[in-house]
């Protein structure tokens, strides 16, 4: 652990270890210059790159715009699920959308999707009136805005697969946003969650929907169990709805990469359109390139159980090393299964080599007692981005405004959405909340994002600010 060097770090560049962000964010279109970090014997210069905790609306504001030729990455705090905004000044990708704490989403008593909530203060509110978001604090009128003036458009949609933790909460999204295409491994599941998702996938006006699994003939979709019997379904898409199959880089390499907008493209690495009994192993991987900045997202694939990390690498961790082993080394990595030991192998950490982590996590259980991200991965990812990084005692800690940051108890590089939610386990090991604000690092509570309602999520979001020339550079190796 390197409690006191990651958090001085952290109080000095970024403020998720403090009461929050600045008055004012920087120009994300501007260099905010080239800082160099030196803990232990790790040197990492990052030239034009700034992060940012943001908690509530007022603050996520100042990010609503991106200048021409920067980008912005945004870890969104949804609870025990995982969501990843990645916009430039002319495109928008959304990487996942679920949660395990907040599917109840627009009904007759409100908007509780803590993911509208986020993108109407990212890229403005959408929809028709049902769809402003029931937060407190959010400050948004209850108007009409689904015109064609008026509604809010998102370019790419992306699927990992089809657990509730991934997709519970983009059917909402789907109604309140044109989304232009989809990408998904079209493993048709026989969830609720992901059936939801479906049918408002088939209301869409126009969009292109792109599936690892190929198209059927007459564009039916249909969920059947282990003995052929219907569970879901049949569902057809209209004309409104084309299409496509797509197929992976190593499959197609003349077809990519697919751009996004300038020097933003992005290569899709894996995805299983088969079904499988765990659809994690359907998880679609893809690589992205911001300029100089590269991007690795790779939902919940696998390397098999939950083993320690030094284990063998199995499963699609295996399969992206020997066929990619190039295009995974990346700047930033969203970690694998929500840091879950079934994933991020060391032997897959080290051929990533980040520098940048991203956590969506939250409190919710999962199986017999497990909580998310487990602290053996942690401390594998804090073995790479710094692996002379020497624990410290808590007296040895630095102090904002003199209160000691007990909160700063890993790597400043590790952006987690799950460390300021308030709550208690109770001997159900389900969480109990205490307060619906938002602990921060001197005792105190501060609005989240959201509807203020006694569940996770809203309090731990990550903006990633790359500047048109922003880039990462390890010393000693060779960049992206």
């Amino acid at each position: 652990m390197r409690n006191s060097l990651s958090c001085l770090f952290a109080a000095l560049l970024l403020p998720a270890c403090a009461s929050g962000i600045g008055d004012s964010a920087p120009d994300d279109g501007e260099s905010v210059g080239s800082e160099l970090e030196t803990i232990g014997t790790a040197n990492i210069a990052r030239a034009g790159v700034k992060i940012n905790r943001v908690t509530n609306q007022a603050e996520l504001a100042k990010f609503a715009g991106v200048q021409t030729g920067a980008y912005q990455i945004h870890n969104i705090d949804v609870g025990t699920g995982l969501a990843v905004l990645v916009r430039g000044s002319s495109f928008t990708l959304l990487f996942d959308g679920g949660s395990n704490d907040d599917s109840s989403g627009i009904s007759s008593s409100g908007n509780s999707n803590r993911l509208l909530a986020y993108l109407a203060g990212a890229l403005g509110p959408s929809g028709p009136p049902e769809c402003t978001p029931g937060g407190e604090h959010d400050f948004f009128p209850a108007i009409d805005r689904s015109g064609p003036d008026q509604i809010v458009h998102i370019d790419h949609l992306v699927l990992s697969h089809s657990h509730s933790d991934h997709v519970a909460l983009l059917a909402d999204v789907l109604k309140c946003y044109a989304v232009d295409n989809v990408w998904e491994p079209g493993s048709i599941d026989d969830t609720v969650v992901y059936w939801n998702y479906l049918t408002r996938l088939s209301k869409q006006p126009s969009v292109i929907l792109h599936t690892a699994a190929a198209p059927t003939a007459d564009k039916t979709v249909q969920a059947v169990d282990k003995t052929g019997k219907i569970v879901k379904g049949p569902l057809t898409f209209g004309d409104n709805v084309k299409w496509e199959k797509f197929v992976e880089f190593k499959d197609d390499k003349q077809t990519y990469p697919l751009n996004l907008a300038g020097t933003a493209s992005f290569k899709i690495l894996h995805a299983d359109g088969t079904h499988h009994d765990d659809a994690n192993q359907n998880s679609l991987v893809m690589r992205l390139d911001l300029s100089d900045v590269s991007m690795l997202l790779v939902g919940d694939s696998e390397s098999g159980s939950r083993l320690p990390p030094l284990k063998p690498v199995g499963d699609v961790e295996q399969m992206l090393i020997g066929t990619y082993s190039e295009l995974i080394d990346v700047d930033i990595h969203q970690a694998g299964h929500h840091g879950s030991l079934s994933s991020n192998r060391d032997g897959f950490v080290k051929a990533v080599s980040p520098q940048l982590v991203l956590i969506g996590a939250g409190p919710q259980v999962y199986g017999k007692g497990v909580v998310l991200p487990d602290p053996e991965i942690i401390t594998e990812y804090e073995s790479v981005l710094d692996p002379q990084a020497k624990s410290a005692p808590a007296s040895a800690w630095p102090t904002v405004v003199g209160t000691p940051l007990s909160h700063c108890k890993h790597n400043a590089n590790i952006l987690r959405t799950d460390e300021h939610d308030r709550y208690v386990v109770g001997t159900n090991l389900a969480p109990k909340y205490v307060s619906s604000g938002c602990l921060d690092d001197d005792g105190g509570f501060r609005d989240r994002i959201g509807q203020d309602n006694e569940r996770p999520g809203g309090c731990d979001n990550y903006v990633v600010q790359l500047s048109r020339s922003a880039s990462f550079t390890r010393s000693g190796a060779q960049s992206n």
